[in-house]
């Protein structure tokens, strides 16, 4: 996974944000892209949520976690959000996944979520 691309595009969603820009398709584009190269690796994707990204990336990139899961029905991907999730600090960052948490069962056509499949 281009990790690199995907921090520049999550930067550029920050400032979005942060400068309330009020550009609602400029965070689409941004939420678009992410997605495109997180499905396009989801192994990579996957290491990258359990050991690379950072509580705020977390946080920003759970804005697309529901359309991640139905785009690519990955179930590990989203148990590695899962997993990760449990060792989140309290904080505005792990709410933030929580409430997506809840929706990406949800998008997933596979009726076992809890049975482990993240690659070993």
């Amino acid at each position: 996974m281009d990790v690199e691309k995907l921090r520049e595009i999550l930067r550029e969603h920050v400032r979005i944000e942060e400068e309330n820009c009020n550009w609602d398709d400029g965070i689409d584009k941004c939420r678009v892209s992410e997605q495109k190269i997180i499905c396009a690796d989801m192994r990579g994707a996957i290491d990258f949520i359990l050991n690379e990204a950072s509580e705020e990336e977390l946080a920003y990139l759970g804005e697309s976690f529901s359309e991640i899961c139905g785009l690519s029905q990955s179930v590990a991907f989203y148990q590695a959000v899962k997993k990760r999730y449990e060792t989140m600090q309290e904080s505005k960052f792990k709410h933030d996944v929580a409430v997506e948490l809840k929706y990406m069962p949800g998008e997933l056509e596979a009726e076992d979520i809890d049975t482990p499949q993240l690659p070993q």
